[in-house]
C-alpha cells in the first residue's frame, strides 16, 4: 500500500494543565530537588600568610547557613605528597590522613558535626585517577599503575586492577565510617572509565545512602554513567555549558543577542529523566588556572557586563547550582587568588552587596521555587520579538517560574510571542509588580533581568498539538507519539523531548496528542504502530501545530 503524508497547519487547541498529584511534594526546601553547592579550597580560603583550616571554615558556618548553602564540597585536604609534587592538593600520598596544614582529623570531626548539626551535608573530593608519587602503594603494588602519564606529579593508577579497586573503596568506606560524611565528588572520573566507578561505589555504598558526583568532560561521562540510565552517579558536571560561558570565542562579554543561550540550557534540560548536571560558572579549574584562557581570574573579569545575567540563568537552569568559595562577594582582583599551589587567601571584607544579594535572592528561589527542582520538570524557552531577550520558563505541574534577560547594551521592549506561554498572572521577584506577561509589550535595562513567579492558580497555557489521520485504517490502530531532537552541543547525540504516548482518538481516524514544548532549533515527531509500516518520521526547522495525513 502506497502512503502519501501531507503536513497541515492545524490551529491551537487550548489546554489547561491542572495541578499534578504530588506537586506540593517539592516544597521539602532542603530536599534533594532543591540543593545548593558551595565549592571550597581551604588553602586559599582565608589566612594569606599559609593556609586555610577547619576551624576556619567552621567558624564561617554561620554566614554559610545565611546565604542559604546546603552542601560544602570540600576539596582534597589529604597529606600531600612531596616527591615529584608541584604542591597541588590533588598529589595526595595518604588518602587516611589530613594534611597538617589544615588541622586535625579532631577539628575535621568537629566540623562535619556542626555542619550536621545546621542541616547541612559534607561531601569529599575523591582523586581516584592518581597518587603521589610517594604514596606507599606506588612501592608495595607497582602493578597498581599504569605507565600512562596523565599529570606528571603524580602516578596514574591501573583502574582494570581488581585489588587496586578494593583498595580504593574501602579507603573512602573508611571516611564514611569515621566521619559520617554525605557524599563525594569524584575527580577526573572519565579517566578510570565507568566499570572503575561502577563497582568501587556499589562496595562503598550498596544501599545508595552518599551523593555522587562525577567530574570530568562530558564526551567521556556520558548519559549511562547517570544512575537514570543504570549508571553508579546521581549528578556530573555540566563542563560543556560552563565552556560555552566563559570560552573567549563566544566572546560572551560583549554579547549582544540571545544566541544560542536557548541551546545552552536545552542541553542541561533533556532529556527529562536525565541525572541533573553541576551547574557553574565558577569552580577552581576556572578561576584558578586550568584554562590558560580565562584563569587565573575572577569572575568580573572573565565575564565583564554578563557577570550578572550569567548568574541569573546559571542559577534558575536545570541542574544542580554550585557557588565557588568567593564567588558571591563578587572577590575581585588581577589574577584571582593565584594558582591552587599559591597561598593568597580571599579578603573577605571587600563584599559587592548588591551580587551578594542578588545570590541570596536566586538561592532562596532554588529553595522555594517548585519549579526549580534539580530533578524533573519541564525547560521551555518561548520566543520573543527581541533576538536581545531570552526568556525562558521552568515548568512542574501547576508551578512556573519565568527568567527574561536583556543581553545587549541597550534598553530593550519585547513582546513574548510563544504560542505555549501561560496566560496567568506573575510577580516580579525584584520589584513586586504584578500582571499577565503574554499580552503586553515588557521592558528590560541594559543587562537587565526579571524574574516571575505564577500566581496560585491552576495553570492556563496552550499546548502544540500533533494531528494525525489514517485514510486506510482497520480501526485498531494505537498510534505512539515521541519528539526527540540532536543535541544542540553535539554531546548526547539524540535526546528525548517528549517520552511515547499513545495518540487519543480525536473522531474517525484521527489521532491527537498535545506537547508543552518544541525546541526552535529543530525536532523530529516520530510516529510508531502504524498499520503496514513501522513508523514514520517529520522534521521540523520550528515550533509548530502538525497535522499529518496517511493516505
Amino acid at each position: 500500500m502506497k502512503k502519501y503524508i501531507a503536513i497541515i497547519l492545524a490551529t491551537l487547541t487550548a489546554m489547561t494543565t491542572a495541578i499534578s498529584a504530588g506537586a506540593s511534594g517539592y516544597r521539602d526546601a532542603h530536599g534533594a530537588d532543591h540543593k545548593v553547592v558551595y565549592s571550597v579550597y581551604l588553602r586559599n580560603y582565608t589566612n594569606p600568610d599559609k593556609a586555610g583550616t577547619f576551624n576556619d571554615l567552621r567558624a564561617d558556618l554561620p554566614r554559610l547557613k545565611d546565604l542559604g548553602i546546603d552542601v560544602i564540597h570540600l576539596l582534597p585536604f589529604y597529606e600531600m605528597g612531596v616527591e615529584h609534587a608541584k604542591g597541588s592538593p590533588y598529589c595526595i600520598r595518604n588518602y587516611r590522613e589530613v594534611d597538617a596544614r589544615y588541622g586535625t582529623k579532631e577539628d575535621l570531626k568537629a566540623l562535619i558535626d556542626e555542619l550536621h548539626a545546621n542541616g547541612m551535608e559534607i561531601w569529599f573530593d575523591w582523586v581516584g585517577n592518581h597518587t603521589a608519587y610517594d604514596h606507599a602503594w606506588v612501592k608495595e603494588h607497582p602493578d597498581w599503575y599504569t605507565e600512562r602519564q596523565d599529570f606528571d606529579d603524580v602516578r596514574s593508577v591501573n583502574s582494570a586492577n581488581k585489588e587496586l579497586r578494593s583498595a580504593m573503596a574501602q579507603d573512602m568506606r573508611y571516611w564514611v565510617d569515621e566521619m559520617g560524611i554525605d557524599g563525594f565528588r569524584c575527580d577526573f572520573a572519565h579517566a578510570p572509565g565507568r566499570d572503575f566507578w561502577m563497582e568501587i561505589i556499589n562496595e562503598v555504598d550498596p544501599r545508595h545512602e552518599l551523593y555522587w558526583l562525577a567530574e570530568g568532560d562530558e564526551h567521556g561521562i556520558a548519559g549511562d554513567w547517570m544512575r537514570a540510565e543504570g549508571g553508579p552517579f546521581d549528578s556530573r558536571y555540566g563542563w560543556s555549558y560552563s565552556e560555552f560561558l566563559y570560552e573567549d570565542r563566544h566572546d560572551r562579554k560583549n554579547a549582544t543577542s540571545k544566541g544560542d543561550f536557548g541551546k545552552a540550557l536545552f542541553h542541561l534540560a533533556y532529556p527529562q529523566d536525565r541525572a541533573s548536571f553541576l551547574t557553574y560558572i565558577g569552580s577552581h579549574d576556572i578561576f584558578q588556572g586550568m584554562k590558560p584562557q580565562v584563569s587565573a581570574n575572577t569572575q568580573d573579569i572573565i565575564y565583564g557586563d554578563n557577570l550578572k545575567p550569567f548568574t541569573v540563568m546559571t542559577m534558575l537552569a536545570p541542574g544542580l547550582p554550585m557557588v565557588y568559595m568567593g564567588q558571591e562577594i563578587n572577590y575581585s582582583k588581577p589574577g584571582g587568588v593565584g594558582i591552587m599551589t599559591d597561598t593568597e587567601a580571599i579578603d573577605w571584607t571587600h563584599v559587592d552587596k548588591d551580587y551578594l544579594q542578588l545570590v541570596k535572592q536566586l538561592i532562596d528561589l532554588r529553595h522555594n521555587q517548585p519549579a526549580l527542582a534539580t530533578f524533573g520538570g519541564r525547560l521551555i524557552n518561548h520566543e520573543a520579538d527581541n533576538d536581545s531577550v531570552y526568556v525562558f520558563e521552568r515548568r512542574i505541574g501547576n508551578e512556573s517560574v519565568v527568567a527574561m534577560i536583556n543581553f545587549s547594551y541597550n534598553p530593550q521592549n519585547f513582546k513574548i510571542t510563544s504560542h505555549t506561554f501561560p496566560r496567568n498572572e506573575y510577580e516580579e521577584v525584584f520589584s513586586g509588580k504584578k500582571g499577565r506577561l503574554n499580552d503586553k509589550t515588557l521592558a528590560l535595562a541594559p543587562k537587565g533581568y526579571a524574574i516571575y513567579v505564577k500566581d496560585d492558580r491552576r495553570l492556563e497555557a496552550d499546548d502544540y498539538e500533533i494531528l494525525l489521520t489514517l485514510h486506510d485504517n482497520d480501526g485498531n490502530v494505537a498510534p505512539v507519539m515521541s519528539v526527540t531532537a540532536e543535541d544542540p552541543f553535539g554531546v548526547a547525540g539524540e535526546v528525548v523531548v517528549e517520552e511515547p504516548v499513545v495518540m487519543t482518538p480525536v473522531e474517525g481516524n484521527t489521532f491527537r496528542a498535545t506537547v508543552p514544548y518544541l525546541p526552535e532549533f529543530g525536532y523530529d515527531i516520530r510516529i510508531s504502530s502504524l498499520p503496514g509500516t513501522a513508523s514514520l518520521t517529520l522534521h521540523s526547522e520550528r515550533p509548530g501545530n502538525h497535522h499529518i495525513e496517511i493516505r
